[in-house]
């Protein structure tokens, strides 16, 4: 209240995101706890919903087991994989593309 017009002023306030205004249960200014100033204390109850924190999914590596390659059959197909993928991308290393300097 002011102390000469003896009119009610709202200084004090309480911050809500617009999405959370339906959280805010009550509000109240509690009057007796002032501190030499025209502000009081403002108390306020909340439905507050807390959430597990959400983990980052890991992305599916696939892990190369080198000890296979000491046994024979995963070694030539090994090779035979590599020698395919060889065959595909070398004209395109051999191209003349403007893009690729040299």
């Amino acid at each position: 209240m002011h102390p000469r017009s003896k009119h009610w002023h709202l200084i004090d306030y309480v911050i809500v995101r617009c999405a959370d205004i339906n959280d805010v249960l009550l509000t109240r200014a509690m009057r007796g706890a002032e501190c030499c100033t025209g502000h009081c204390m403002i108390m306020t109850k909340l439905h507050i919903k807390v959430r597990s924190p959400q983990r980052l999914q890991k992305s599916s590596k696939r892990r190369l087991h080198c000890a296979q390659l000491r046994k024979a059959k995963a070694s030539d197909e090994f090779h035979c994989l590599t020698a395919e993928k060889q065959k595909v991308i070398e004209p395109l290393l051999r191209s003349e593309d403007p893009m690729v300097e040299k």
